[in-house]
């Protein structure tokens, strides 16, 4: 089964390619017979490519109203993805992939088999296969596991919108594939922007400190060694940075000149605390943690959305539903929901969105967001598209 006839953006692309060339190694897998190996590819297939890197990329696509050729493009490439995997899988988990079958692909394909069983596994599309838009894009997503584990270090969540990460390339392969994913990068990493810079960059926001060695010190400088560590104490990044450059440093101790060298004192680097650095084979990763107005209010606002999402999953609520929302709580949470309620009743499918005590049928929980209070309502909307 191909795809439906539309135009294709690079992350597309790239699962397609990516699936197809899955399909190729677990037919080389089980005409090997190394039935472990062929597991392994369509675990991964599932798990890695699918389920943590398409799906991510694509919810904004299929989650908005209109029906785009963006939005359809998203939805074949799903189903292709995940009806390939089901064949693929079939041999392995029988009855699970049966299950999965009846739901997802006989509603969709009137003329499908009774069974996933009386299926053949297909050949791989080779004219979809792009071994080196898969390289890419593998350059790519450990760039953006190493952000997101910089977040983790810095204890922000993936759902926290931040301003920036720089990435310093490791090669031209590497900025070649940055470049052409520039896109892909903001939306696994959820930033605004995405800056390539050179060693430079970091070089310079490098703010450096020194540990005296007494070992070394003592013998050579003897009663001026805590004279001579006050002085460089006092001027750390300077001396390091010329230790680093010429190989030694002068200064005056008590009208006696003292020339320290890197054996004196060991050099330490750190960056300044507003930036978290993760680094990988392909690169450095810097994330500014620095959190504007802008990302504070988007970042409340999305925390509202997580648990009104959570809600409408406890109520069983249809994905295509509209509801109507009650927002009560802290000053701070109701001007940021206030500000951004347009994307709020996007992300939730609110028809109505109300600043007040919810009726006695709406369903309701109590939350806390960044220490504040959040008390939310909801409640089906009745009706096409909510209209009552």
């Amino acid at each position: 089964m191909s795809p439906w006839p539309v135009t294709w953006s690079l992350r597309t692309n790239g699962v397609l390619s990516r699936v197809n060339s899955a399909l190729r190694g677990y037919h080389r897998a089980f005409e090997r017979l190394e039935v472990h190996e062929a597991a392994r590819i369509v675990r991964d297939l599932i798990v890695e490519d699918i389920s943590r890197w398409y799906i991510r990329l694509i919810r904004r696509r299929v989650w908005q109203e209109e029906d785009t050729p963006s939005k359809r493009a998203a939805y074949a490439t799903l189903y292709y993805a995940l009806r390939t995997w089901l064949l693929m899988a079939a041999p392995l988990m029988p009855f699970l992939t049966e299950y999965m079958y009846q739901g997802l692909v006989r509603p969709a394909e009137s003329g499908a088999p009774e069974s996933v069983h009386l299926m053949n596994v297909p050949s791989p599309d080779e004219k979809f296969i792009d071994a080196e838009l898969e390289d890419r894009m593998n350059v790519v997503r450990e760039l953006s596991e190493a952000a997101v584990a910089a977040r983790s270090k810095a204890g922000i969540k993936l759902r926290r919108p931040l301003r920036t990460i720089y990435i310093m390339p490791s090669d031209e392969s590497v900025l070649s594939a940055v470049k052409t994913f520039t896109e892909v990068l903001k939306i696994a990493t959820n930033v605004k922007e995405v800056k390539v810079v050179g060693p430079e960059f970091l070089e310079n926001l490098k703010v450096y400190r020194l540990e005296p060695n007494y070992s070394v010190l003592g013998p050579d400088f003897k009663k001026l060694t805590k004279k001579v560590v006050e002085a460089i104490g006092m001027r750390q990044d300077e001396v390091a940075r010329e230790l680093l450059a010429r190989g030694y440093y002068e200064l005056d101790v008590e009208g006696q000149k003292v020339r320290l060298e890197p054996r004196h004192v060991k050099v330490l680097a750190e960056y300044p605390e507003w930036l978290e650095v993760e680094e990988t084979k392909y690169g450095i990763v810097a994330l500014d943690k620095r959190l504007s107005e802008e990302e504070q209010v988007e970042g409340i606002v999305r925390e509202v959305i997580r648990r009104v999402q959570f809600m409408r999953k406890k109520l069983s609520l249809p994905v295509e539903a509209y509801i109507d929302l009650w927002v009560s709580g802290d000053d701070d949470i109701l001007q940021a929901v206030k500000s951004k309620e347009y994307y709020l009743k996007n992300e939730v499918r609110a028809a109505s969105v109300t600043y007040s005590e919810p009726p006695a049928e709406a369903y309701g929980e109590e939350w806390e967001v960044d220490e504040k209070r959040l008390k939310l309502a909801l409640r089906q909307r009745e009706g096409p598209r909510g209209l009552s």
